[in-house]
């Protein structure tokens, strides 16, 4: 089960000392917050894998079995670690850096929330750096941890006892998309002090005007996609590769906040390839060659998800993200 006392353990070492500060740029200025003191809370874990019941809603992942895929690898262990909890055969490398990091987006009570999964080897967050930088408008910024983890909540669990797996939930205003109309997210976790950090992660959002209606919009990459629901796009194969991704829309009130003209049951299949690198290197742009709506989702698809073949669009380098 869960050890949920680590949680006041890590706290009382990590923050603010070990944390670089992020903040959610000008949509979450305000007066400034606790780190997360107060803030953390036991969400139900039946499975006792790391990730929370809701969590494992919106991944797609089994929240009664600890190990989705039968690798004797937990979920939030091959979440942290970017290897796909439905694949057997895609576990963590035995030589992977002793921290990692993982995000992903999800709805819960009607809020759009950003997943934060990390992994600390020694379970000493206090000698670690996090960083997060959003690229939103085509500007990017880095920010403020404190103020941005204190709006949300942290559980932890160990997975071998002498490590922690942390997961982070906060919410994302919907009016922080709006002006953007794209946001890439990045996060870096490492040893304080280190010239580069151990892993890096990227999370891409959008939103989607349709019949008068604003959607958030989410761009789920293969690591993240349940391999075996993309059978048609493979041609029957199980292997996804890094240009597969599905568009899927996370809408905060469920299908009552859908356009009736979009499909349910499905979702837009998206193939993209780099088009493009920004002067800085920090960004790369993204154009989509391939799409349809893929059956066997419990999702929704815009009937002109076709049409979105040959649009582009900016995110972050996950390759050279802060310098790493």
């Amino acid at each position: 089960m869960p050890d949920f006392s680590l949680t006041r353990k890590i706290l009382a070492l990590a923050l603010p000392a070990g944390l670089v500060a992020i903040g959610l740029l000008g949509a979450l200025d305000g007066p400034s917050r606790p780190p997360l003191a107060g803030s953390q809370r036991d969400a139900p874990d039946f499975d006792g894998d790391g990730l929370s019941d809701r969590m494992e809603g919106g991944l797609g992942t089994s929240p009664w079995v600890r190990d989705t895929d039968g690798d004797n690898i937990p979920d939030g262990l091959e979440v942290a670690h970017q290897t796909s909890p439905w694949d057997p055969t895609d576990v963590p490398s035995h030589q992977a850096a002793p921290n990692q990091v993982a995000l992903f987006a999800r709805t819960s009570g009607g809020q759009l929330m950003i997943t934060m999964v990390l992994y600390i080897g020694d379970a000493d967050l206090s000698t670690k750096a996090l960083t997060i930088e959003f690229l939103r408008g085509g500007s990017s910024s880095v920010a403020d941890a404190s103020r941005l983890l204190g709006l949300g909540h942290m559980q932890s669990i160990n997975i071998s006892g002498h490590d922690a797996l942390l997961t982070y939930d906060f919410p994302l205003p919907q009016s922080f998309l709006l002006g953007a109309g794209e946001v890439s997210i990045g996060a870096t976790i490492g040893q304080a002090g280190s010239f580069s950090p151990d892993a890096k992660a990227t999370l891409n959002l959008g939103v989607k005007f349709s019949q008068g209606q604003v959607i958030p919009m989410y761009r789920r990459d293969y690591k993240l996609i349940p391999y075996l629901l993309l059978t048609a796009s493979q041609g029957g194969s199980a292997s996804l590769g890094s240009g597969d991704t599905v568009h899927q829309p996370l809408p905060a009130g469920g299908s009552g906040d859908m356009p009736g003209s979009w499909l349910p049951g499905r979702v837009c299949y998206q193939k993209l390839e780099t088009v493009g690198v920004s002067a800085s290197g920090m960004t790369i742009t993204k154009e989509v060659v391939d799409a349809f709506c893929e059956d066997q989702w419990s999702s929704w698809c815009d009937m002109d998800c076709p049409g979105t073949i040959g649009q582009t669009f900016e995110v972050l380098d996950p390759g050279a993200l802060l310098g790493g």
